[in-house]
């Protein structure tokens, strides 16, 4: 079985769509995004879906490769940073996206906005590099 380029790509095409959301309320600011209900709603939904991708993406990626059974969707994100398909720094800091991702998911009573708009301002480079990298992958 070989890595679906089709299912791949509609997920970094969603990762760009995504950053492109999120970026202008980060440029906004924090104070405008602490008073904004509406940003924060949907930039919590932006990360979940951003992260949803890249859990998507490596999770196929570790089954064509047979990497092994990951423990977590961090721990699929890191088996791609273990065999060197994305950067080690790089995989760290996914991983920390993923767990973002988790507690939007499964902690949601507990948010804490501006972790949530921090994760944002750093996920939009992280985003960008992953994106760079899987397609560089793709492409080889």
């Amino acid at each position: 079985m070989e890595i679906d380029t089709d299912v791949v790509r509609l997920r970094l095409d969603r990762i760009l769509e995504t950053i492109n959301r999120i970026e202008p309320i980060v440029r906004d600011g924090i104070e405008d995004y602490r008073g904004n209900f509406m940003k924060q709603a949907a930039l919590e939904r932006y990360l979940q879906v951003a992260a949803q991708a890249v859990i998507d993406i490596a999770t196929h990626i570790v089954a064509v490769r047979h990497l092994g059974a990951p423990t977590s969707y961090a721990d699929a994100v890191i088996s791609l940073g273990r065999e060197h398909i994305i950067d080690g720094s790089l995989t760290a800091r996914l991983a920390n996206l993923v767990n973002v991702r988790n507690i939007l998911v499964h902690m949601y009573l507990q948010v804490d906005q501006d972790v949530i708009f921090e994760s944002a301002r750093e996920a939009v480079r992280d985003l960008r590099e992953f994106v760079d990298e899987i397609s560089k992958m793709l492409s080889s």
